[in-house]
């Protein structure tokens, strides 16, 4: 069987079912940044999710789902710490649909962004 590297950065190096490896697909990632202190991984599937359920497709196209979603935690140079949520989506066309939807939606009684994120620094 050949080799694939996680594209959620799971650490295996072989194909795991959780993110599909070993069909080559990578999951678009999407950030939210500046989210409450309140919110948790289970409040960021559930935002996605508002999307995801009313997704139409065709019977033979993949399933929109999402793979995974993070809470990423970073301090600037004055120590001040922000929470940023990341959510793993596959396919293309289903994240960027959440983008459209969501981007100035309400997530914990705060109004969030949503958008891609491509591991670059934003600002």
């Amino acid at each position: 069987m050949r080799q694939y590297e996680c594209s959620t950065r799971c650490g295996r190096n072989v194909a795991c079912r959780h993110c599909r490896c070993a069909m080559g697909e990578t999951a678009m990632k999407l950030l939210v940044p500046r989210i409450t202190e309140r919110t948790t991984k289970k409040d960021l599937r559930e935002f996605a999710n508002r999307v995801l359920e009313a997704w139409f497709r065709l019977p033979f196209s993949e399933p929109a789902r999402i793979v995974s979603c993070r809470i990423l935690l970073a301090s600037d140079s004055m120590g001040v710490e922000q929470r940023h949520g990341l959510i793993d989506v596959t396919p293309d066309d289903a994240a960027n649909k959440i983008i459209r939807k969501l981007n100035g939606a309400f997530l914990r009684g705060k109004r969030v962004g949503v958008k891609r994120y491509d591991g670059a620094a934003t600002r």
